[in-house]
């Protein structure tokens, strides 16, 4: 019997030994996987910041670009020039002026108008600075031909907006002090307009921009915009800016940052990568490149439209957050570990009594009443998030209908306030007949000139306010929710007045076939799901340069309402129609889609509006998206 108990001692010892190795591995493991965890949860964090950072300064930044092409149009197609620049009169010299100042204060960001004749010599020109603006005199208007926007500009086919580098304003050529990030933009005029050959340049200071952009900075997270060359245009260290323009050849980063250079580099020779996201020594990046010049003529030589947006965490902050999260790591890894030797102990001196497992039949119980208990919470916590997601997408398709409502406005006032600036040089110039002898020439000039300008304000206003009054149905629908009496054809066509600016862009013809529906419903959600139906098609249906046909019709079909939207573009693969209405689906994700506009779009019509949704298909020839509801919303009375 002794000798049993003197070979079971050690084979005892080591089977505890091993026990105990064992519980120090697993506890490692253990908390390494909840370091790792809670670090790629911080990383993930501060990705999805950088990303939606970097996403909106591109949006930023190329809307303000795409903005100048308009006003320099809206500049050449006003009455006033087109009088002040008649090709067989005289050059109105003061007439430009005029119209120049008032483009000044309509713009905030113009620094400065100016229109060159064919030969490079500013004939008119007003600068602005801040509040003041001043127009050049004559003796002090500059010889602009060997400037390369001019002779750039001036060889541009005609009808396309031409767009100069982006670099630091200079005057009488020397750089100005403090810097004055600059712009331009010109646009031809010649006898084929019946205007005289010349060049309208507009320069833009984009200093408040990048301003405004630079808000996007905190402690974590610090946004740069570097070009093709890789100079930086926008730097949190401001000594680091415009490197090219200040002859500070080593500040670039491809001799400061070689890596995050390098990575950028191989994005642009694989352009599937939309958003990219580095790695690099000197902290977390992320970065998107967009060139801001499509729509313009430009000289790919010489300009630096392919800009970087990139996003930074300083590996400082991660390296401090590393050890931050390593700490209750290691706490949870000893404690596992003090724990498990403990178990060890307490089995190896009791053995695997009846006690024992009974005692481990109640801690499983227990933990599976907690899991069950955690489940229930996650599932609830999950119900909430879909609840928000859908709340964010009403709030983010509200922000796209007033950014579209704000620049179908501006068309109309710009052009009513442009009608007021003639009238009243028209009734400066009646003033000076009066004062040194009206005649009847003068004054039947100044009554037709008068009547046009009236007619002209009235109907930009009568225009402006018909986009106010639809616009503000639809925020009023879309602030509650209440089952109210509606028209369904007032709806639609308020929807499309909001959304006219983005369908006119995409080069989308919209065909409505509306009955005059009268409905008791919630309009609000109904002008949503419409909303995202025809984005949808605007983003994924049509090719930009080409557009398309987009129809909405509307009948009464034993007593159900019957609204089909369809279009006649690319169709929907069969691999993505099965499962169109689910949660992220998306065609387009690294063009930043979520996949979560037609989950929404489901939800609300089945949950909300009582309805049903349906989806027909074909590749090259279109998608109808067919929508079932009943007229009058039954009012769900809540259960006892």
């Amino acid at each position: 019997m002794m000798q049993v108990d003197m070979r079971a001692k050690p084979y005892t010892r080591i089977y505890t030994f091993m026990l105990f190795i064992m519980a120090l591995v697993v506890s490692f493991i253990l908390g390494w996987m909840v370091y790792k965890i809670n670090v790629n949860k911080y990383i993930d964090s501060i990705v999805q910041v950088q990303q939606k950072d970097v996403t909106q300064s591109l949006l930023i930044f190329s809307h303000e670009i795409k903005g100048m092409e308009d006003t320099i149009k809206l500049l050449h197609d006003s009455p006033s020039m087109r009088s002040s620049l008649a090709e067989h009169s005289p050059l109105n010299r003061k007439l430009a002026e005029a119209t120049f100042v008032s483009f000044i204060k309509t713009f905030d960001p113009l620094m400065q108008v100016r229109w060159l004749d064919d030969q490079g010599k500013e004939q008119v020109r007003v600068d602005g600075n801040g509040s003041q603006i001043v127009v050049i005199p004559v003796k002090d208007l500059q010889d602009k031909k060997d400037r390369y926007y001019f002779s750039e500009g001036i060889q541009s086919p005609k009808g396309n907006v031409y767009l100069s580098a982006l670099d630091l304003n200079v005057e009488r050529g020397k750089i100005e002090v403090p810097h004055r990030p600059t712009i331009r933009v010109t646009y031809r005029s010649d006898v084929n307009d019946d205007l005289k050959p010349g060049l309208f340049i507009l320069n833009y200071d984009i200093g408040s921009l990048l301003n405004s952009l630079r808000k996007f900075n905190n402690e974590k997270v610090q946004l740069e915009i570097v070009d093709r060359r890789g100079y930086w245009i926008m730097n949190p260290n401001p000594s680091l800016e415009w490197g090219a323009d200040l002859g500070n050849r080593e500040n670039n980063i491809k001799l400061i940052h070689p890596d995050i250079w390098h990575q950028i580099q191989v994005t642009d020779i694989n352009p599937q990568e939309d958003i990219g996201r580095i790695d690099s020594t000197s902290g977390l990046v992320t970065y998107k490149c967009a060139d801001i010049s499509q729509g313009f003529s430009y000289n790919q030589s010489t300009q630096n439209a392919n800009l970087c947006f990139i996003a930074k965490t300083p590996a400082a902050i991660i390296t401090e957050q590393q050890r931050t999260i390593a700490i209750p790591a290691i706490l949870m890894s000893l404690l596992l570990f003090i724990c498990s030797s403990w178990i060890i102990y307490r089995e190896r001196q009791m053995g695997a009594t009846l006690i024992k497992v009974n005692q481990k039949l109640a801690d499983d119980k227990v933990l599976l009443e907690q899991s069950e208990q955690e489940t229930k919470t996650l599932l609830k916590q999950q119900q909430l998030l879909q609840e928000d997601l859908i709340e964010s997408g009403k709030l983010s398709a509200l922000g796209m209908m007033v950014a579209g409502v704000a620049h179908e406005l501006n068309t109309p006032l710009g052009a009513a306030i442009m009608a007021a600036s003639t009238m009243r040089k028209e009734h400066h110039l009646l003033n000076e007949s009066f004062v040194n002898g009206l005649t009847k020439e003068a004054l039947q000039r100044y009554i037709e000139s008068t009547k046009t300008g009236l007619d002209l304000v009235e109907s930009n206003q009568q225009r402006a306010a018909q986009l106010v009054r639809s616009f503000k149905r639809l925020a009023i629908d879309r602030a509650t929710e209440e089952i109210v009496p509606f028209q369904l054809d007032q709806v639609i066509d308020d929807l499309m007045k909001t959304l006219h600016h983005r369908l006119k862009g995409a080069r989308v013809n919209v065909v409505l076939d509306l009955e005059p529906i009268e409905m008791l419903g919630i309009p609000g959600i109904l002008s949503q799901v419409l909303q995202n139906l025809v984005v949808n098609a605007i983003t994924h249906a049509f090719v930009p340069e080409i557009g398309g046909k987009l129809s909405i019709s509307a009948h009464v079909v034993e007593n159900q309402v019957v609204l089909k939207v369809a279009d006649d573009g690319k169709g929907i693969g069969s691999n993505l129609v099965s499962k169109i209405f689910e949660p992220f689906v998306t065609s387009n994700r690294s063009q930043g889609n979520t996949g979560l506009g037609m989950h929404f779009v489901h939800q609300w019509v089945t949950r909300t509006l009582q309805g049903t949704i349906k989806v027909e298909t074909q590749l090259h020839k279109g998608t109808t998206f067919i929508i079932s509801m009943p007229q009058k919303i039954e009012l769900s009375l809540p259960e006892d």
